[in-house]
């Protein structure tokens, strides 16, 4: 038995199957016989027996709403620029050049010192365009946060969304300064597949270069990468390949590797919709994933993803979490970063401002209402899928690929534990 709501797993026996039988007619805990204890607290534990009057559908109410509003906690994705090195053919953003000046960031650095005394945990995503085209940028709006941070007592985490391209050793230690603790770096496939997909504005082989560069970091051991592999229908052949040459070409292979859904997000990248896979497809792809990389030998930091409750989707659904592009305005949803018209406002404005119906339609969504999501089994995994994309659906849920692989991934483990 699997409990979405608590992600417990448990093989059962006969004590459990007679627990039930018996169950309707135990009014407190001392009515349960002794040689059921043992199994009734393990049931109870994992939230597989409830009491008469618990509404789980309230209670999980609750506590979203408690996750949602909480402004102890601020989470910034920061675009120092929409420019690009790249020129992907499945990119959703339209690129733009220039870099976020400092009367932007001087305006960032107050937006966080407006909430400095009540935040006690702050995480800053850097993101693009390629956020390494501005360093000196990221460098400079990291030394401000982190001086925030120290003053007021504030843990800060940092990480970065790149393409790889410009990592070399001085930019890994720039990076280090920061306090950055993670980035994860793209591969869409072997080296021609690669290339052909993720084309490099000035050279016509990027892949090498990249991967010189991730093994820069394997050596550096302070910076934790991770690869993403983008799969749509026309690469998703090629991804045993690409898990061959990396276990061959990597330094070592403490390394976490995933798989991304490409989606078309935006009308720049409407091409590609007839080459991304749904949700359902996607998740079979997913279940037969870790095996691949087992069998390469990439077990350490990629084991079976085992589901994971979650009280909202992403960060688009909490209040106090923010993508601010290179002008300062501000979204929801890094999909929608530099269209303006979707903006819910300008980090010029300050705090007060941003609280507007258009972040309202983001923070106010309750998949709670919707009847198929209240029904659904897996609804404490998903929470109705990703809000963003439930606007171009007209509808209140877009269900996420765990719903379809829940099942195989309970065999996978219980098989492994056997």
């Amino acid at each position: 038995m699997f409990n979405s709501r608590s992600g417990a797993l448990a093989v059962t026996d006969e004590s459990y199957t007679h627990l039930l039988e018996i169950l309707g007619d135990i009014h407190d805990i001392t009515e349960v016989p002794d040689n059921l204890q043992d199994c009734f607290n393990a049931a109870k534990r994992g939230i597989f027996i409830v009491k008469d009057d618990c509404d789980e559908l309230q209670e999980i109410e609750v506590r979203r709403n408690v996750a949602k509003y909480d402004l102890t906690r601020l989470d910034l994705t920061i675009a120092p620029t929409l420019a690009c090195n790249f020129k992907c053919k499945y990119c959703y953003e339209t690129p733009q050049s220039g870099v976020m000046t400092e009367g932007i960031q001087y305006s960032l650095l107050k937006f966080i010192e407006e909430q400095a005394s009540r935040i006690k945990y702050l995480h800053v995503t850097w993101y693009g365009g390629e956020p390494l085209l501005a360093k000196d940028v990221i460098k400079r709006l990291s030394d401000a946060i982190i001086s925030l941070c120290n003053q007021y007592d504030i843990q800060y985490y940092a990480s970065i969304v790149s393409n790889g391209y410009l990592l070399d050793e001085d930019t890994i230690s720039l990076l280090e300064c920061v306090s950055v603790k993670q980035i994860q770096i793209t591969l869409d496939g072997p080296r021609d597949t690669h290339n052909s997909r993720r084309i490099c504005k000035t050279t016509t082989n990027s892949f090498d270069t990249i991967i010189n560069n991730i093994n820069l970091l394997l050596k550096n051991d302070k910076i934790q990468p991770s690869i993403r592999i983008n799969v749509d229908k026309s690469n998703s052949d090629t991804v045993e390949d690409l898990i061959s040459y990396l276990s061959s070409n990597l330094i070592n292979h403490k390394i976490k590797i995933y798989l991304g859904k490409i989606e078309a997000h935006t009308d720049a990248c409407k091409s590609i919709v007839s080459e991304c896979y749904n949700s359902e497809d996607f998740a079979d792809i997913v279940l037969n994933y870790g095996d691949l990389l087992s069998k390469y030998g990439f077990n350490e930091s990629n084991k079976i993803p085992y589901p994971r409750t979650r009280l909202n989707y992403c960060p688009a659904e909490v209040l106090n979490a923010f993508v601010i592009d290179p002008k300062g305005y501000m979204y929801k949803c890094w999909n929608e970063v530099g269209d303006i018209q979707v903006s819910v406002g300008n980090i010029n404005n300050g705090f007060s401002e941003i609280l507007n119906s258009k972040n309202a339609a983001y923070v106010n969504r309750s998949v709670l209402n919707d009847l198929e999501c209240r029904e659904c089994k897996v609804l404490p995994l998903c929470m109705g899928g990703c809000p963003q994309s439930n606007k171009h659906t007209n509808v209140g849920h877009s269900c996420d690929q765990v719903k379809y692989m829940i099942q195989g991934v309970m065999k996978k483990y219980l098989e492994n534990s056997r």
